[in-house]
């Protein structure tokens, strides 16, 4: 679940608009983790945003993130 967000609404892209969205994971703690996303149309930059998610049980208390879900988050995002 998003605990926290931080953007940046840089540039307007139209309908029609071919962009580039980059997710980068920047850090991983015990039951949080925090990824960096950005959205180019070409080279220009048009959004950035970091954001914080928190790994919750099934009835909705936070909880750390078992080895292999870390290991399936690390693998999407390359860190």
């Amino acid at each position: 679940v998003a605990r926290k967000v931080v953007a940046d609404y840089l540039s307007s892209a139209k309908l029609g608009d071919l962009l580039d969205v980059k997710t980068k994971l920047l850090e991983m703690k015990a039951a949080s983790f925090v990824l960096k996303q950005t959205i180019y149309r070409d080279t220009k930059k048009l959004f950035e945003m970091d954001i914080t998610l928190v790994y919750l049980s099934f009835d909705g208390k936070v909880q750390k993130i078992d080895k292999d879900t870390k290991n399936i988050i690390s693998s999407i995002f390359y860190i």
